[in-house]
């Protein structure tokens, strides 16, 4: 805790070193208490919830073999505790998590979810099985921080497995908190990528998850809207995380589209699958996707405007790892802007102002995680390497 929180730090003692170094001894210490606990196995709540905390700081730094096995430590110690069952009806046991008050049974439901949203982004990025079995998962979906901390109980849903009925989870559920909504369209993505993932996929597959992601944009609720007039400042200042929710979600609305649309213009070859031991090359692996850039224009256009309502001050608060469907699956979306210096007949190497928005938002990540810097390089080497072409 104290090595995510020390990059936001302006304690004198730490002002000397960049916001993304200022938390390094303490997350060295956290490691060295990380590998005393395994080998003594330790397998409690409080390891684990050690354990999540120290899988996000490793994972600031960018996906790394050390990340991802402790990860695979986390999924495996969450199952052996048995929280992906923790809203299991049975009453065959009273001392079940079932029969824990409503207050206590929720910051399981926390742990879990941090949890999954780990083992899927690793998996994503890449572009490996995920090791959380979904099929299995009987877990609700958070509510806000608000009611858990007033203890205010609010019914909410445990998403439905089947891909064609898990987008109405949260419709007409007392839960509509903006994180809530966020998790489903992050189970569609999963989704969708498991479906990329498949050697013989069939055509109603995709045209399934294609009307479900449609079902789901039409349900969500007004606040997601990202009119024009939207006013940030009324989220100032104890509800940025909920705006900040709103506009991850619509990127990652967005990134699921695009995986829809690879997958129905059958563009991957192999789909989403890869072996490479380098965990960021199938982000921009250009090889893998041979669909026209043009195709995806739309997408693109809808990152350039939801960033563009991106309170600036906002953006390092938000999960580092949506940088990633910044980019874009193959890192379209930084393609598409590429090619609108082509389409505006910029003969020279200025970057058009839609790279420029999608790097400068990077950038911002950027500041506190070096995850963030990581991606920022990236982009900067694809544009690179177009320019010498």
């Amino acid at each position: 805790m104290l090595a995510l929180a020390a990059r936001f730090s302006s304690a004198p003692h730490l002002n000397q070193k960049p916001n993304v170094d200022k938390g390094e001894e303490f997350a060295e210490s956290a490691k060295d208490m990380y590998y005393y606990l395994r080998a003594a196995q330790k397998n409690t709540l409080e390891f684990l919830q050690v354990c999540t905390l120290l899988a996000f700081q490793l994972y600031l730094h960018g996906p790394t073999t050390e990340g991802w096995m402790v990860i695979g430590t986390c999924t495996r110690l969450a199952n052996e505790l048995g929280l992906h069952a923790i809203d299991f009806e049975s009453e065959s046991d009273v001392f079940s998590p079932v029969s824990l008050e409503w207050s206590k049974k929720e910051g399981l439901r926390r742990v879990w979810w941090s949890v999954w949203e780990l083992d899927t982004f690793s998996a994503a990025v890449a572009c490996r099985p995920h090791t959380i079995d979904r099929m299995t998962m009987q877990v609700k979906l958070p509510v806000s921080d608000k009611n858990w901390f007033a203890d205010m109980l609010v019914e909410s849903s445990i998403i439905n497995h089947d891909p064609v009925h898990s987008w109405h989870t949260l419709r007409d559920c007392p839960n509509q908190d903006e994180r809530a909504w966020f998790l489903l369209i992050n189970y569609l993505l999963l989704t969708a990528h498991d479906l990329g993932q498949q050697q013989n996929l069939q055509r109603k597959e995709i045209q399934e998850i294609e009307k479900v992601i449609s079902c789901y944009i039409l349900i969500l609720p007004p606040q997601f809207n990202l009119l024009e007039d939207l006013n940030p400042s009324s989220f100032r200042p104890n509800r940025v995380s909920n705006f900040n929710w709103i506009i991850v979600t619509n990127i990652m609305l967005q990134g699921c589209r695009v995986f829809a649309k690879l997958l129905h213009d059958d563009a991957s070859t192999p789909r989403f699958w890869s072996s490479s031991r380098n965990l960021l090359t199938p982000l921009a692996a250009e090889s893998q996707f041979g669909a026209p850039e043009a195709r995806y224009h739309i997408y693109t256009d809808q990152i350039i405007r939801i960033i563009r309502m991106w309170p600036p001050e906002f953006i390092p608060y938000a999960s580092p790892f949506i940088g990633c469907l910044v980019l874009g699956p193959a890192a379209l979306h930084l393609r598409v802007a590429m090619g609108h210096r082509q389409a505006a007949g910029d003969r020279s190497d200025a970057a058009s102002l839609e790279e420029e928005l999608l790097k400068l938002a990077l950038s911002h990540i950027a500041m506190y995680c070096r995850f963030g810097a990581l991606l920022l390089d990236f982009a900067n080497s694809i544009t690179t390497a177009k320019q010498l072409e």
